[in-house]
């Protein structure tokens, strides 16, 4: 187009200069704060799904009067234990908000990292260098922790009246709640204190749900823990009397149903929701360790709870006066950190 040519013709040389420089310090932003998934086809012990890594200049000498060799090398862009904080909250807004329409967070935080990072350049232009390995940058860093969580945080707030909707639940309110719960396990010394928060007193489970390697997935299917429609195909008559008990209406509205509850929700993957099929909760745990295992964490404290004593009697220990009073706690956690927001934990 001979009208576009002409205006591009028109724009003075130093205007392209600072569109390239602009994008060039985009590009180090979003590669420097901005978690990507691990490209290994196949996940070992020990690493892990979601990775935030610098690039740095790798250079070296061989040798006296040698060729200096320009390589890349990779390491912990937040090189202290905020990094792997930073990791989980990202990851976890990105499992929640998987469509570009809806990834604001993302759009958020280059900007914020944008402004933090390169307003205030002095007269020359003076670029970050070295990536984030001077003070400066650690502060930085730690500010835009902070920004995000207020982000996340506001986010959650907005969806609060949204507890006890069964399938039309929040996932933010899930996904949040897995963060708040794997980061109270992680940044409290004694397992006992962590136990109390999360509402499990009475539960007699000495680990911290395998806090430590739990990582966000694209869990996007709401599973009712006590099914919609429990199997009464073969059934004894206490089973028979336990599944009766959850038919009744919830006291969380006039057409609320038990099942709807907050505290008998969480979030699985579609493969993983059609294998639990319609089991009752005991039968859940005991078939399908491995999706237990490897699920949210407010699911892996449900089960913990359905094993907790009763094993033996075909029913398990999930009532629905447990199931409120898990919700409950779940909600408090929440609640708290979003109504009286705390400071990032050390």
């Amino acid at each position: 187009d001979k009208d576009l040519l002409k205006y591009f013709c028109q724009i003075p040389k130093n205007k392209f200069r600072d569109f390239f420089f602009f994008l060039i310090r985009y590009r180090f932003i979003y590669d420097s704060i901005v978690i990507r998934r691990n490209g290994l086809e196949e996940i070992h012990e020990g690493e892990k799904r979601w990775i935030l890594l610098c690039a740095k200049n790798g250079a070296s000498q061989k040798g006296k009067g040698d060729k200096i060799e320009n390589s890349i090398t990779y390491s912990e862009t937040y090189p202290n234990n905020h990094n792997r904080s930073l990791i989980q909250l990202q990851s976890c807004l990105r499992v929640n908000y998987t469509s570009p329409m809806y990834m604001n967070w993302l759009y958020d935080l280059m900007f914020e990292g944008y402004r933090r990072f390169f307003d205030g350049l002095n007269e020359k232009g003076e670029e970050v260098t070295n990536c984030f390995v001077t003070k400066k940058s650690s502060e930085i860093m730690s500010s835009l922790e902070k920004f995000l969580r207020s982000w996340t945080r506001e986010k959650v707030k907005n969806e609060l009246e949204g507890f006890d909707r069964g399938t039309g639940t929040p996932h933010i309110l899930f996904n949040y709640l897995d963060f708040l719960i794997w980061e109270k396990i992680i940044t409290t010394e004694n397992w006992d204190d962590a136990r109390k928060g999360l509402g499990l007193e009475l539960i007699d489970l000495k680990e911290g749900l395998q806090a430590e390697s739990f990582e966000f997935a694209f869990r996007n299917s709401v599973e009712h823990f006590f099914p919609q429609h429990p199997d009464k195909s073969d059934t004894s008559p206490e089973q028979s009397k336990y599944i009766d008990s959850w038919s009744e209406i919830s006291p969380s509205g006039e057409e609320g149903r038990r099942i709807d509850d907050f505290g008998n929700l969480c979030l699985l993957s579609n493969s993983h929701n059609t294998r639990f099929l319609n089991d009752l909760p005991i039968n859940k745990v005991a078939r399908a360790r491995r999706i237990v295992s490897e699920g949210s964490l407010k699911l892996r404290i449900m089960a913990a709870i359905c094993e907790s004593n009763n094993i033996n009697t075909g029913v398990g220990n999930w009532t629905y006066e447990v199931s409120l009073k898990h919700g409950e706690a779940m909600k408090a956690l929440l609640r708290s950190d979003v109504e009286e927001p705390r400071s990032v934990p050390a």
